[in-house]
């Protein structure tokens, strides 16, 4: 259930942003401007799981005729500012590295690998967890305004060549971003995780003890660990389901599964909670609600 306060708050905030910027150009970016909406509550804590159904209850009550005229109380102006300023500044952001990038490693980037650019970008320019609404968002907006001449002979600022370091780094780490991403969403399809990036930490960590099979690299540095885990965190949720995982990923998916738990289950004993509900057996769908809850981060 929805809680109809929290309604309340996203639905001024959103109807705020309306009347001083106008209605969203699409549905993806209504749902992105929510998104944006919710987690620039400084009071209002919620899992994943909590925020999508809060988005489309928005959605699903959102009036343009009464957003433009409503009365609004003057805090919902200023967080609906600040909606406006994290957008923008983000979109502007990603140009600027996508600049830096194509000027140092891609002078010659094609139209179809741009995306895949895009999203290797943000998980870089952005700390927090993003909904998949405004991630696409972003990459739509990023992506119709790039024009490579341009970006070509645009003035960088230094601060902006670092982080195309990163994304060229992570460039030639795709054969293994891309195995992770196989096998995490075969492992997703068949136990139906909470998606957190500590799960998926766990679960990388339970991949690369398979490297030898996977015939990947895993010689990483720590910090770069840490950031390949917000990428695939980040990926994962854009990527729709394979509709046949591959024999290996499946395997495997299966193995990790079993590590998962374990981890879980030491975990669990080094913060002090017992859960004595828990199943003996091995399977991530067994894991109690209350279990997981304790464990999501």
């Amino acid at each position: 259930m929805v809680d109809s306060k929290h309604i309340q708050q996203v639905q001024g905030i959103l109807d705020a942003y309306v009347q001083k910027f106008g209605q969203p150009e699409s549905g993806e970016a209504l749902e992105a401007i929510i998104g944006a909406s919710i987690a620039a509550i400084d009071t209002l804590k919620l899992t994943k799981a909590e925020i999508e159904p809060l988005i489309q209850t928005v959605v699903s009550q959102f009036d343009s005729r009464v957003a433009a005229v409503r009365w609004l109380d003057v805090q919902f102006k200023l967080i609906a500012q600040k909606v406006y300023n994290w957008r923008i500044e983000k979109e502007r952001t990603a140009l600027s590295v996508l600049a830096a990038y194509v000027q140092q490693f891609a002078p010659n980037l094609l139209e179809n690998q741009l995306v895949e650019v895009v999203k290797s970008i943000i998980p870089i320019i952005e700390d927090r967890w993003i909904s998949k609404a405004e991630a696409k968002d972003l990459i739509h907006r990023v992506v119709s305004k790039f024009n490579l001449q341009k970006a070509l002979i645009a003035p960088v600022e230094p601060k902006f060549w670092a982080i195309a370091e990163k994304v060229a780094y992570f460039s030639k780490h795709a054969k293994l971003e891309g195995t992770l991403l196989e096998v995490l969403d075969a492992y997703i399809q068949e136990f139906k995780p909470d998606i957190t990036e500590f799960f998926i930490e766990q679960a990388i960590e339970s991949i690369f003890s398979h490297s030898d099979r996977l015939d990947i690299n895993v010689d990483i540095e720590t910090e770069d660990r840490q950031l390949l885990i917000k990428q695939v965190a980040f990926k994962i949720q854009l990527m729709e389901p394979s509709p046949s995982p591959s024999k290996r990923a499946i395997e495997i998916s299966r193995q990790i599964d079993q590590e998962v738990l374990r981890f879980k289950r030491w975990r669990n004993q080094q913060l002090g909670i017992f859960n004595a509900a828990m199943p003996n057996v091995l399977g991530e769908l067994q894991v109690g609600i209350q279990l997981q809850e304790r464990l999501e981060i």
